[in-house]
């Protein structure tokens, strides 16, 4: 086994480990010690993989995120048309924030305390995000269904999409809003799709 691969698994473990602490205790009250003892590690090989518990926690999130837009990507990509596609988009992302509520309460908690943690988190993703709602849009002018926009208009609209959307996330993430059903969601993407379909 490689060194790389060694220490990629050992980095592994320390994160899956903080993960579980993390989801119950939170940040503030788990130690670099409980991650140690929960991964089965020294607190020096803690330190040698990461400079804080704080740096664990990013990684964590990351993790956290970069899962639900794989699995947003991977639903997208099974529908064939524009509106499915972005139906798809809309209910997978709240599906899976569902699915990691635990997690995100915890976020909630933090952010309460550090106004500025949401906007880092935020930013890292929103371009990527952009990109995948302007690319649905973009398969709906190729597919004939929706008005040929220019790429400004383009870039506009995925906004705008995109800030509709988290206004439910938020409902979810920040409220605790569950919906039993998907009348909202449907109801803005006909609104949308009515607007803007040939």
């Amino acid at each position: 086994m490689s060194v790389e691969h060694k220490d990629e698994i050992i980095k592994a473990s320390i994160i899956k480990a903080a993960e579980n602490l993390f989801q119950k205790w939170g940040l503030n009250k788990t130690t670099m010690e409980d991650i140690a003892k929960a991964s089965g590690k020294g607190k020096s090989t803690l330190y040698y993989y990461f400079k804080s518990k704080e740096e664990i926690f990013d990684v964590v999130l990351m993790k956290e995120m970069n899962e639900v837009q794989d699995a947003v990507r991977k639903a997208v990509a099974k529908e064939t048309s524009f509106e499915t596609k972005m139906r798809t988009y809309v209910i997978t992302n709240l599906n899976e924030i569902r699915k990691r509520t635990n997690m995100y309460s915890i976020v909630k908690a933090e952010i309460t305390m550090d106004d500025g943690f949401i906007k880092k988190l935020r930013s890292i993703f929103d371009t990527q995000e952009l990109e995948d709602v302007k690319e649905i849009i973009n398969f709906g002018i190729r597919n004939g269904e929706i008005k040929n926009f220019s790429a400004k208009e383009i870039a506009t609209l995925a906004h705008i999409i995109l800030i509709s959307f988290r206004g439910i996330e938020m409902d979810l993430f920040i409220e605790h809003k569950f919906f039993d059903d998907n009348e909202k969601i449907d109801n803005l993407i006909d609104i949308l799709y009515n607007g803007i379909k040939k």
